[in-house]
């Protein structure tokens, strides 16, 4: 739960650094979804799907994986996460930038739902994993937070109001996390655990094939940096 809370807070600390900062570079943002696309692939690949196919078997652990990359595709094609060069570019009416912000914020709320659970069956196998998890996936927030208080101060000229939603989009993270704990966790089996685990693999894959990396090459312009960024990420967690 406390981890959960971390990661999705940081979708609100992503909203200060705007605030008080101005945006981080993209060099800079890029630089930090590389990186966290590197410890979500290796944590993946090395630590979640080898462990589950221990447990549950090589089918069933892959099955689920894939069952996690579909569902979070699905999600993502209901609910597609802006492009925040779109948001600081387009010239619109303040009216319809409101609309346009608070689509934002539900998106990101959404998206933050599964990523909560993540967490929390991470941590279900230990605080270790569970940490390095909730700190990939607050790397993954931060610029998500700076695109929400972009849009809403774009859209109200108010410092807090892009604060406050850039807080309020990170809050269905320890929801989901909540939520999970009240009502999933006590009749799911060990063997539902681990494919849950699995699935969870599954998303995080996706995440990074689907978002961390093209926008990590995107905001460095290059390729080769954001395989040092990944390559850094992975190195990281190797070393812990």
């Amino acid at each position: 739960m406390v981890l959960s809370t971390i990661s999705g807070l940081s979708t609100g600390l992503g909203g200060l650094i705007v605030v008080f900062f101005g945006s981080p570079s993209k060099s800079t943002m890029g630089f930090m979804l590389g990186f966290a696309s590197g410890v979500m692939l290796y944590v993946s690949f090395l630590d979640l799907l080898p462990e589950t196919i221990e447990v549950v078997g090589m089918i069933y652990a892959h099955v689920w994986f894939v069952i996690g990359m579909i569902f979070f595709h699905i999600l993502t094609y209901l609910v597609p996460e802006p492009d925040p060069s779109t948001l600081e570019t387009k010239d619109i009416k303040d009216a319809k930038l409101w609309v346009t912000s608070i689509i934002v914020v539900v998106g990101l709320m959404l998206h933050n739902i599964p990523e909560g659970m993540a967490v929390y069956l991470s941590a279900m196998k230990g605080w270790k994993l569970g940490l390095t998890i909730a700190i990939s996936i607050a790397l993954h927030n931060l610029p998500e937070g700076t695109v929400v208080a972009v849009s809403m101060y774009a859209a109200t000229k108010s410092k807090w109001a892009a604060i406050k939603w850039s807080f309020i989009s990170g809050v269905c993270e320890p929801a989901g996390a909540i939520a999970f704990g009240l009502f999933l966790q006590s009749v799911l089996s060990e063997f539902a655990v681990y494919c849950m685990l699995a699935a969870v693999a599954g998303m995080m894959t996706y995440i990074c094939i689907r978002e961390l990396i093209p926008h990590a090459i995107t905001n460095m312009g290059s390729k080769f940096k954001t395989l040092l960024s990944n390559l850094m990420g992975m190195g990281a967690i190797f070393a812990l």
